[in-house]
């Protein structure tokens, strides 16, 4: 009907519209007309034409797990090169009883289906859009300007891991990112340094006791086969917060403070305190402090392996091959085990009030060589007076941490804030 009262439509123009403004005029206002028309046609047959690729690509996809190529496409669509010609971009594939087919029409235009989905699955009602990726100077890759990148050079000189963790630490939404080099490098410098931490955790746990027999609670309350220090206690607490921060990150689709996340933890808190302090405590702890720390050296590691694997999943999955079996944990692979879950029971307040008075002296330690202009290298004594006989005992408690992480000779703790100050006259002074 709609078709019939169409053509009815036409016909009157055709005989009307010369009689009303003459055969010149009424031929330069139906020209324009059945070019817009024919185009309207022309437009309605392509979107069916790319309705018929999805549903024979659906096909394809249900019979077997298929890749499908361009060249497919076209021939599934009849279509043959041209602008119409149809791109797939992404796999159709079988996935927990539904297919997926992703493809990129002509123009920037983009359609998906998901077909076959059980009763209660799924599939998945949220989509992220990141920006584009240019040049240093922000400008858009093409062929023209002679500025795009290879994303195989790029991996081949740096892995594809520190390319995959740049791309993911600059998509800041709504803002487009900029490829610079040196943040691909930074990233492949982030993996070394979890390399180089896992060899030295594996290098003081493997073929070692690390508190992994079975053992009561009440056996660790009173230190006698695990003796957790606060500083064990204190990496545990905060491993809880940064598991925290990444589960709200891939919740709100902040990917990139995910990155930030892991990054920060691993490189300042994991390596750049907890495992100097654990050198210190192995190194003169008694066998249930050693046992402790080991512990607790291949679990944290673990489970940052774990929390990683989605940004960097090549070298989280060969360390973790390794990190697994000496953590006592089994599983055939790092992709199939359980995403690390924050742990609110274990978030230990007063250990990071402790290792925080740690840091604060360590800090001061080196602020005053900064001073003074002495070389990091050259090790100093420390002379210090406590205000209460708390602080005195923290300070000796902690004299060979003080030692390690500052850089020091010695440590001297004075009860006597005369005998202090007469021992340090030439020296300079930091009230911490």
């Amino acid at each position: 009907i709609g078709c019939v009262a169409e053509a009815v439509g036409f016909l009157f123009v055709i005989l009307w519209l010369p009689i009303k403004v003459g055969p010149v005029s009424a031929l330069f206002i139906l020209i324009p007309l059945f070019v817009a028309r024919w185009a309207v046609v022309q437009n309605g047959e392509e979107q069916r034409a790319h309705e018929r690729t999805l549903t024979a690509l659906v096909a394809a996809a249900e019979a077997r797990d298929h890749v499908v190529k361009g060249r497919d496409v076209d021939a599934l669509a009849g279509e043959r090169g041209g602008e119409g010609r149809v791109c797939v971009q992404h796999r159709a594939r079988r996935r927990e009883g539904r297919v997926d087919v992703a493809v990129q029409l002509p123009f920037g235009r983009r359609c998906e289906r998901t077909v076959g989905a059980p009763v209660g699955v799924d599939v998945g009602s949220k989509a992220e859009i990141h920006g584009i990726v240019r040049d240093s100077q922000g400008r858009k890759m093409s062929k023209s300007l002679g500025n795009g990148i290879d994303p195989l050079e790029v991996i081949a000189q740096y892995g594809a891991d520190a390319l995959r963790f740049m791309l993911v630490d600059g998509s800041t939404p709504g803002n487009d990112m900029r490829y610079i080099e040196k943040k691909v490098e930074a990233a492949r410098n982030f993996a070394n340094k979890l390399w180089n931490a896992t060899r030295f955790v594996l290098m003081n746990c493997e073929g070692q006791d690390c508190g992994l027999n079975d053992h009561t609670q009440a056996e660790c309350d009173a230190g006698g086969y695990l003796d957790f220090s606060q500083a064990d206690r204190w990496i545990s607490s905060v491993l809880q917060q940064v598991e925290a921060d990444v589960a709200k990150g891939f919740a709100e689709y902040r990917l990139d403070n995910v990155a930030n996340t892991i990054y920060d933890f691993v490189w300042n808190e994991f390596c750049d305190w907890y495992l100097e302090i654990a050198k210190v405590q192995i190194q003169t702890g008694t066998q249930a402090q050693q046992r402790a720390t080991r512990r607790t050296l291949i679990r944290v590691l673990e489970a940052i392996l774990r929390l990683a694997h989605p940004i960097i999943p090549f070298v989280t999955e060969a360390l973790w091959q390794v990190v697994a079996p000496v953590a006592g944990l089994p599983g055939a692979s790092i992709a199939i085990a359980a995403y690390p879950q924050a742990q609110a029971e274990k978030i230990d307040e007063a250990a990071e009030s402790y290792v925080a008075r740690i840091q604060a002296m360590v800090d001061a330690c080196r602020t005053l060589r900064g001073e003074m202009g002495v070389s990091p290298a050259q090790r100093l004594p420390l002379l210090a007076v406590a205000d209460t006989p708390d602080d005195a005992q923290f300070l000796r408690t902690n004299a060979a941490v003080l030692k390690n992480l500052a850089k020091l000779s010695d440590v001297q703790v004075f009860d006597d804030a005369a005998a202090w100050a007469q021992a340090a006259q030439t020296a300079p002074v930091s009230v911490v």
